[in-house]
């Protein structure tokens, strides 16, 4: 790939080479040394930064990486570096440029701390619905975060009607998040908040992942409001688009984001009616929050272990399997074979 093809409308500079360069203090005067820059290292790989001194942050790179080939800049107002920042990242990405940038990006770096939990190969299979956790693996376990849990839970028992909850909270534990058990506290974490007052009910409970929330409930009953942060990308590729799945499920899309889950994010909004599995059953909406879940973990761990609700945990298994009662209820539809 030709990066000049990819950002040619955006006036950065030529590229300057640097492979042997402590400093680029004599490139750019210093009144014009705020705005963008793209580094590019020797394996191809580029980091898109924003900064107020681009030869003092350049310097600062030097001492992390001593692979950067050359570097491009664009000058632009302070004003102007955030949402020049992410627009940028987005774009290369988006056109399969391999960035060494954690925030704002949406794909991780391969290596990471959770392929010791579940290899590469293994979270393919997992992504397109070929593997799943076997039920009777352990789950990882905390004395003290188990302890203190306990008091989050009690709490949260009494804010709301907990059962329904709790068979929501399975069906999205067990088909949404990669090897759960094993991963549970370390790389994801549900902390249980207990709501708020009658006027602003609150949040009930929020699961975290690396450094964001990736889904929260707040409220009771058939009015309590459901988040959901997943990526765009493959509800943009379904039949009809992003505004077609948000209507299948009754849901409204918030163009909000969270720096890292990175720029290929959504969020969905929805109330929990009668039905919220509606939600986490829909094939594009499932897939689009394995994707970001996915991506998320191998980002890092959770940022949230110590708030993590084991005793919430341990009784959304305890609830009734929504997949099991569901199978039951329709096998006494079904007609009986012919045995002749």
């Amino acid at each position: 790939m030709i990066l000049d093809d990819h950002i040619g409308d955006l006036n950065f500079t030529p590229p300057h080479d640097v492979l042997n360069r402590p400093s680029i203090a004599d490139l750019f005067r210093k009144s014009r040394r705020c705005g963008i820059y793209i580094i590019e290292f020797q394996n191809d790989e580029l980091y898109v930064g924003k900064t107020s001194d681009v030869a003092r942050r350049y310097g600062q790179h030097r001492k992390i990486h001593q692979d950067i080939r050359a570097i491009r800049f664009q000058k632009l107002k302070k004003s102007e570096l955030d949402q020049s920042e992410r627009s940028l990242i987005y774009r290369l990405e988006r056109a399969g440029f391999g960035l060494r940038n954690v925030t704002f990006t949406s794909i991780p770096q391969p290596g990471s701390d959770f392929e010791g939990i579940m290899p590469i190969d293994q979270q393919t299979l997992w992504l397109d619905k070929m593997l799943k956790e076997d039920r009777r693996v352990d789950r990882a376990q905390d004395s003290t975060i188990d302890a203190r849990s306990l008091r989050s839970f009690d709490r949260l028992q009494k804010a709301c009607t907990i059962d329904p909850h709790l068979s929501f909270l399975r069906y999205y534990i067990d088909n949404l998040i990669p090897s759960p058990r094993s991963s549970e506290i370390s790389f994801w974490s549900l902390t249980a908040l207990g709501g708020g007052t009658k006027e602003w009910p609150g949040v009930l409970y929020r699961l975290n992942m690396f450094w964001q929330e990736v889904m929260s409930v707040s409220g009771d009953g058939e009015d309590a409001e459901i988040w959901i942060r997943c990526a765009r990308s493959p509800l943009e590729a379904a039949p009809g688009g992003l505004s077609q799945v948000a209507r299948r499920i009754d849901a409204e899309p918030y163009d909000f984001h969270y720096e890292p889950g990175g720029s290929d994010q959504i969020s969905l909004h929805a109330f929990w009616n009668d039905d919220p599995l509606r939600i986490l059953r829909d094939e594009d909406v499932a897939r689009s929050i394995r994707l970001f879940n996915l991506r998320l973990m191998n980002k890092g761990p959770t940022n949230f272990s110590r708030s993590h609700c084991y005793a919430l945990v341990t009784a959304a298994y305890e609830a009734p399997d929504p997949e099991t009662r569901e199978a039951l209820f329709w096998s006494r539809f079904r007609k009986p074979r012919d045995r002749r």
